[in-house]
């Protein structure tokens, strides 16, 4: 009897955005060029989205911020196998986080990655 091939993941990307100040949140000013910029980069890779969050009018000073814990955790689930920023200080302005994110993408078995 022959063996039915493995079916192979298909990748997707869970997308982070966001914006600091409340003015910014309510103009829409830079969420629609990170939410451009990742669904682009997405397209070029021929990788599906498969989920967006978005944290409006919060500073990256810390990684307690409801929108990105929803997406480390869509992650951590196996909803997606990268997390995408259009930029990196939209994830964090912490050398100290951003490394402890690259860690925790290692142990999880996701990745991330960001296209300007």
């Amino acid at each position: 009897m022959a063996r039915r091939a493995k079916a192979k993941k298909t990748p997707g990307a869970v997308g982070y955005l966001r914006v600091s100040t409340e003015e910014q949140a309510v103009s829409g000013l830079g969420i629609a060029a990170q939410e451009a910029s990742i669904r682009a980069a997405c397209k070029a890779r021929r990788t599906r989205l498969v989920a967006l969050y978005r944290d409006d009018g919060v500073s990256a000073r810390s990684l307690e911020r409801p929108a990105l814990s929803a997406a480390l955790a869509d992650l951590d689930a196996g909803r997606g196998d990268a997390l995408m920023v259009s930029k990196l200080d939209r994830l964090t302005r912490s050398v100290h986080d951003a490394t402890g994110l690259m860690l925790r993408a290692e142990k999880s078995g996701w990745g991330w990655s960001r296209w300007t």
